[in-house]
């Protein structure tokens, strides 16, 4: 038998990030189209336009 916290932890904190919400509700389209805005997102800054 599995301890309890041998399961998902109840944070998923990591160095102060945390999982965005989008990304645990299992919504396949929605993680998609997030995915694609922070690309963007990304380009962007990284241009810095």
């Amino acid at each position: 038998m599995l301890r309890p916290d041998a399961h998902r932890p109840v944070s998923k904190d990591l160095r102060n990030l945390s999982v965005p919400e989008i990304l645990k509700s299992g919504d396949h389209a929605r993680i998609a189209a997030w995915r694609a805005e922070q690309a963007v997102k990304r380009s962007k800054d990284r241009r810095g336009t």
